[in-house]
């Protein structure tokens, strides 16, 4: 599995325009979702799914301004699809979707673990389309924030993925509208304890890179994340997805 990183540098953070000039350096890093596992394999070609995880670490200190807050945040775009999602107009944050599901495949869940240095009670996870109360005027929302999640879980090896791993995050879309289907993007924001605090943690990408224990007897590699896939072509009508 390949986690590819790239820089970029951009005029704005998380889809908020502080100003022509101004340059905000951030970090991307995939998780590529590309290998079936159990069950039926989508049809298309993989990944089937991409977890992007955006870092807005190493800016400049004061570059975000108001938004100074989230330089400790982690975004997370699941795309499921190739398009390009950008921000209204074509602002500046745009993602490259890196998915691959096809006909009516939709993603149901998802499972990520966490770093077990930190602690997951201090961890919060928001679909940024609704109020975040973590910044300064309690009320952030970020544009372009895709399909929104019907469940968001947090808990140390709380959440198994079929019969294998324990994981410590579970994001779910079961209701009317499909991430696949629908619409074939999810913007969520990662949190931890109070991001106005000058010496709280910061988190990072690896702290999502972990693999889940335990994980399946005789699994030749980690796994660092687990998708469920359904609506698949295959006898089984779905099956779930690794990187």
């Amino acid at each position: 599995m390949q986690i590819a990183r790239h820089c970029a540098a951009l005029a704005a953070a998380a889809g908020l325009i502080l100003g022509s000039g101004t340059s905000l350096a951030v970090e991307d890093t995939d998780l590529p979702l590309g290998v079936s596992w159990n069950g039926d394999a989508p049809g298309g070609a993989p990944p089937w799914v991409n977890v992007l995880f955006r870092d807005f670490s190493d800016a400049a200190p004061g570059a975000y301004g108001d938004f100074e807050w989230i330089r400790k945040t982690i975004e997370v775009q699941v795309t499921t699809g190739s398009d390009f999602y950008d921000e209204p107009g074509g602002s500046c944050c745009g993602v490259q979707g890196k998915g691959n599901l096809t006909a009516y495949e939709n993603l149901k869940a998802l499972w990520l673990s966490f770093n077990p240095r930190l602690d997951v009670k201090k961890l919060k996870i928001y679909w940024t389309g609704s109020p975040m109360p973590d910044g300064p005027n309690g009320a952030n929302v970020f544009p372009a924030a895709g399909l929104q999640p019907t469940d968001i879980a947090v808990g140390e090896n709380k959440f198994r993925a079929g019969a294998s791993c324990s994981f410590d995050i579970l994001i779910q879309w079961k209701g009317p509208k499909k991430l696949g289907q629908d619409m074939d993007y999810s913007k969520l924001l990662f949190v931890y304890g109070d991001p106005n605090d000058l010496t709280e943690e910061d988190l990072r990408a690896d702290d999502f890179l972990v693999a889940a224990a335990p994980c399946k007897k005789g699994a030749p590699e980690p796994f660092l994340g687990v998708g469920h896939i359904q609506n698949t072509s295959g006898a089984e009508g779905g099956g779930w997805i690794k990187n």
